[in-house]
């Protein structure tokens, strides 16, 4: 069986599709769980329509304890030999399941990952691994994360229930605890797979919009703290350490940028982002391939931050 961990905080407006992309699989051995980080909307009325259409629905209710606490009560809560994470404002190919658990069987990968479709508006476009052309199956000592593909959510990818066994989502980071959590299993495994085909519909705008609520919550710079465990992880792996600490420089320059315009935050986070920022350019020039108008400001990001920051 494979249990489907979907966490739900207020997602009325994109439930619905995300339910719907489930209960139309074609594989049909798999569990649906529900797990209602406290919602105040209508999210729970229209989990429990689809508990009483299919069994293979199950809903949970807890007090809003945040996402991390969320997937590790769904993983508690998990009967199956495979896992596999939805975000309830995103959607599946009708053949999501059956893809990555026939990869994953075939070829004995602890981890199946696919490529994905980003929803923004009425555009979409496909984000495909830049490495290959069907599917590949590899050893994960060789494997390395790049630029564009780092693994930073869980979504998207079918896991073993031995690959996750004593695994758990981090409860002290509020953004970027996928990453964290991904890359432990992906250090403590044998074998990754990855599919070319885009089967999980990834909605930017819904996700944009729980972001943009919170943008100067103190919370939300537990996602530097999340690369920093990363490259913690990957340190016997220079390589892949380059690439986190490149997205942990460029990661700064947002937060940056964040905290520098807000006054309430500015004196306790824009001096430290900074200096992490300098300490870490270096892995962020060696890492993207930017055009040389963004490698200018970068540069007088680093020489020159506040004549930058002013002029955003």
């Amino acid at each position: 069986m494979v249990s489907v961990i979907i966490p739900i905080y207020n997602a009325e407006k994109y439930l619905e599709r995300c339910l719907e992309s489930l209960k139309n699989q074609s594989y049909s051995d798999y569990e649906v769980l529900m797990m209602d980080d406290g919602s105040e909307d209508s999210s729970s009325e229209i989990c429990k329509k689809f508990v009483e259409a299919d069994k293979r629905f199950c809903y949970h209710f807890q007090n809003n304890s945040g996402v991390s606490f969320t997937r590790n009560a769904g993983l508690r809560c998990a009967l199956g030999n495979y896992i596999t994470f939805i975000d309830a404002d995103d959607w599946v190919e009708p053949d999501y399941i059956e893809r990555l658990l026939s990869v994953c069987k075939d070829n004995s990968c602890d981890i199946v990952l696919c490529s994905r479709i980003v929803e923004n508006g009425k555009k979409s476009f496909e984000v495909r691994f830049d490495d290959l052309s069907d599917v590949k199956c590899e050893n994960t000592e060789s494997f390395i994360p790049t630029a564009n593909h780092l693994y930073g959510s869980v979504w998207g990818g079918i896991y073993t229930r031995s690959a996750i066994q004593n695994v758990w989502f981090d409860e002290s980071i509020h953004f970027g605890e996928d990453m964290v959590f991904i890359s432990t299993v992906i250090k403590r495994t044998a074998k990754i797979g990855r599919i070319n085909e885009p089967l999980y519909h990834y909605s930017k705008n819904a996700n944009d919009e729980t972001l943009s609520k919170g943008r100067f919550s103190s919370r939300r710079i537990s996602n530097l703290e999340a690369y920093r465990k990363t490259a913690e992880i990957f340190k016997d792996n220079k390589k892949a350490q380059e690439v986190i600490l490149g997205r942990y420089c460029d990661a700064c320059a947002y937060f940056m940028s964040v905290y520098y315009q807000n006054k309430e935050f500015r004196k306790e986070y824009y001096r430290w982002t900074l200096d992490e920022y300098r300490k870490n350019y270096i892995h962020m020039i060696r890492t993207f391939k930017k055009s040389w108008i963004w490698r200018v400001h970068d540069f007088f990001l680093l020489v020159c931050p506040e004549i930058v920051l002013k002029r955003k």
